[in-house]
């Protein structure tokens, strides 16, 4: 009797793991067919940083202040990097090019998503294998699926939210012991990390985690024996999160208003739902740039005809599923997930759009989804799916019993049924035709502008080679301007500007608006305007003194950027090399292809000393350029009438003293006044986390933002000669690190524990 119970046991469990393994062979099939390794993938906001050698989005997501991208520095709210930072790293370790280590990446996105969703409908139906196997199939390899592989944040979000419910399902249906479930809830919490680079989609998972913790404890009334390990476990997942929720709080509210885009007006961004329609979303049709053949050229075929009838097919099965399914409670259930993601994710459109603009302007934190549809869109569409695979199996039962009343014998029946199966779930694909065709990765888009793969031209290679040779860490202004975040390049790449992250130093983009972070200060964008004007103009004003007092030691012209482009404001190249001909202390010392560095003369390192101050005589911000002509150089100003000093900083004209500086990290810097000194400069975007310490002790000297945006200090006629100069956050922020490195390493360790000792008593 054991030996059969033991062989059922084992077929149960090769019937069960058959499911997993299908989906993953048929995933990894088509993305080695489908996705490109010969470049990089680069569209609109993404472009493969991760993955490219050299580069800082590892060191961007772990350390508070940075000045990698922002260049004048700023606190960095990107803990979601971390996780796929991190695998990039490896794998260009290991030997992988970066092309290939994006595809490793595209791959475990789309396998975690396949793998969670078959997970999740096995856990709400048990009983039939083909709901798991179809949905865990369709889902990734979707139409859907083809218009967000661009995004990690929402790929890996299509995984994580299956996941986080089919958990909490099965641990509040049959509790496991408080340890254990703490456990897993703090290491289940690393996800979330990864989700909170987008808040409106941690928003909506923190929602989404709540309504079935607690619709399931009052299903089965498991609360109470849930909840000591429930309490402890998320304790586990608070210390494991800390250090980026410090992060984001410094981020979002104390850095001087570098975040303002995030607390917009919902108003200001309903464009993004224009065609987010009940029948577009249901065909998965509602996001406002999809059948722009700017941005999708294959879209056309996708509006007509049988292509078009293909995306409502997941929603005509899933119909089925509401009409016939037994499943009654589940299938309520599913069917309520997508009415209410239909509602957040339809915005002002009808029905009921009074009821969204009213809750927009009402219900704490509702203002996130102005935006909705990368949030709602997850739960909308695996709830769909799910459904879809229900209306498969029912659709298969009902044919098996008809040919079962017309006397086919039980081998028949059973052969037909399958063939009946693999038909249904083939009709289930026909939606995702253009991710398995890899039609959804075209040659060019943008009307032909860009390109879907890329790979940065040699003179690249080359140039930053040759920055990154140099043995001081000045910063890297970047030209011409970023007339739009999105920047276009000749070699066929289009998107977010970061392609010269692979540069040692910290660089500087020339931004006339602060867009998701790129400039250390909001302060710092009016230097910007004047800047590209002085250029247009071709002035003869010098723009040395400006550059120093940014720190910046280099100039990297970029004469690849497709600058004529209609309807942006980016400077010509010849514009450019003309003014900068011009300019005294500014040279050219190499060129790389299409690659043109200057030197700028630099006369100080991080930090500065003056004798005094000079008041500009505006409540608005100085243009520098002409301030420092009228000074004869760079001197400290500060905006009159905002900033009351003691006179006698002001009275004489204020001169550079020297000094001595050294980094010793994004945080920390020493430096050594000389007498005379009264005025200390950081050339670093002003916070008021940055404070001046002598000998371990906090002194309280004034703290002052100098020029509108970096910081400065008023030195006491008898202070210290010796200081340190520290942001004093990333002190807290290292120290939550730690304590989420500990944590995760007791979690990981009791796992292991409680699984051994479970595996021994069941031996």
């Amino acid at each position: 009797m054991t030996k059969v119970w033991s062989g059922l046991v084992i077929r149960l469990r090769v019937r069960e793991t058959l499911i997993y393994a299908i989906v993953t062979v048929a995933v990894t099939i088509v993305a080695a067919i489908a996705i490109p390794k010969n470049g990089y993938l680069a569209w609109g906001d993404v472009y493969p940083l991760y993955v490219m050698p050299g580069n800082h989005e590892l060191e961007r997501s772990l350390q508070l202040w940075g000045s990698a991208y922002s260049g004048l520095g700023s606190p960095h709210y990107a803990p979601g990097t971390t996780v796929f930072a991190l695998l990039g790293h490896l794998l260009l370790r290991l030997g992988f090019s970066g092309p290939t280590a994006q595809w490793v990446l595209s791959l475990a996105l789309l396998l975690f998503a396949g793998l969670s969703v078959t997970f999740f409908a096995r856990t709400l139906f048990p009983e039939r294998r083909i709901i798991a196997l179809a949905a865990g199939l369709a889902l990734p390899l979707s139409f859907y699926s083809a218009l967000t592989l661009h995004d990690p944040i929402a790929m890996f979000a299509m995984g994580y939210f299956p996941l986080s419910a089919a958990f909490l399902i099965r641990r509040l249906r049959e509790p496991a012991p408080p340890l254990r479930f703490a456990v897993e809830i703090g290491l289940l919490s690393l996800g979330f990390m990864v989700l909170a680079t987008a808040p409106p989609i941690a928003v909506y998972e923190i929602a989404w985690a709540l309504a079935w913790l607690v619709g399931g404890s009052l299903y089965w009334r498991t609360l109470p024996r849930i909840l000591p390990g429930l309490l402890m476990g998320l304790g586990a997942a608070a210390a494991v999160n800390a250090w980026w929720a410090y992060a984001a709080f410094v981020t979002l509210f104390a850095s001087g208003g570098s975040a303002t885009q995030t607390f917009a007006n919902p108003v200001a961004w309903s464009w993004v739902d224009q065609r987010a329609t009940i029948l577009h979303m249901l065909s998965m049709r509602g996001s406002w740039s999809y059948p722009l053949p700017e941005y999708f050229p294959w879209a056309a075929r996708y509006q007509t005809g049988l292509y078009r009838l293909s995306l409502y097919v997941p929603a005509a099965l899933a119909l089925v599923a509401v009409f016939l399914s037994p499943f009654r409670r589940r299938v309520w259930t599913l069917l309520a997930i997508m009415v209410v993601s239909l509602f957040i994710g339809k915005g002002y459109h009808a029905p009921l759009g009074a009821i969204n603009a009213f809750l927009y302007a009402k219900l704490p934190f509702f203002w996130l989804f102005r935006d909705p549809q990368p949030a709602t869109s997850v739960t909308l569409y695996l709830s769909m799916f799910v459904l879809a695979g229900v209306g498969i199996s029912l659709l298969v039962e009902r044919g098996a019993r008809y040919l079962e009343r017309t006397g086919i014998s039980v081998q028949r029946v059973a052969l037909a049924s399958r063939l009946a199966a693999v038909a249904l779930v083939m009709l289930l694909l026909t939606n995702g035709i253009p991710f398995i065709s890899g039609e959804f990765i075209p040659r060019v888009w943008l009307n032909g502008d860009a390109k879907s793969v890329v790979m940065p031209p040699q003179y690249w290679s080359d140039a930053t080679a040759y920055l990154n040779a140099q043995q001081d860490d000045s910063r890297v202004l970047l030209l011409p301007n970023d007339d739009f975040y999105q920047m276009p390049y000749d070699w066929g790449y289009y998107g977010a500007d970061g392609v010269a992250a692979l540069i040692r130093q910290p660089t500087l983009l020339v931004t006339t608006q602060s867009i998701n972070y790129i400039t250390g200060t909001p302060e710092l964008s009016p230097q910007f305007k004047y800047l590209v004007e002085r250029i247009r103009k071709r002035s003869r004003a010098p723009i040395e003194p400006l550059l120093s007092a940014l720190g910046v030691g280099w100039i990297l012209q970029r004469n690849d950027i497709v600058w004529s482009r209609p309807y942006r404001n980016i400077l010509s190249p010849e514009a450019i090399r003309s003014f900068l001909a011009a300019q005294p202390h500014i040279e050219r010392v190499a060129t790389f292809g299409k690659l043109d560095i200057y030197r700028v003369a630099i006369e100080h390192g991080n930090a500065s000393a003056y004798s005094g101050l000079a008041v500009w005589p505006s409540n608005t911000a100085p243009d520098l350029v002409d301030a420092f002509q009228r000074s004869g150089g760079e001197i400290p100003w500060l905006i009159g009438g905002l900033t009351p000093v003691p006179e006698q900083l002001i009275k004489q004209a204020p001169r550079s003293l020297p000094m001595q500086s050294a980094r010793r990290g994004s945080a920390q810097y020493e430096a050594t006044l000389t007498p005379g000194a009264r005025v200390l400069v950081l050339h670093s975007s002003y916070s008021t986390g940055w404070r001046v310490d002598a000998g371990g002790k906090e002194l309280g000297w004034r703290h002052l933002p100098i020029d509108g945006f970096l910081n400065g200090w008023i030195v006491p006629e008898d202070a210290a000669q010796q200081v340190t100069i520290l942001y004093k956050p990333a002190r807290l922020f290292a120290a939550l690190q730690a304590l989420s490195l500990a944590v995760l390493c007791v979690l990981t360790i009791a796992l292991a524990l409680v699984l051994l000792t479970e595996r021994r008593t069941s031996s």
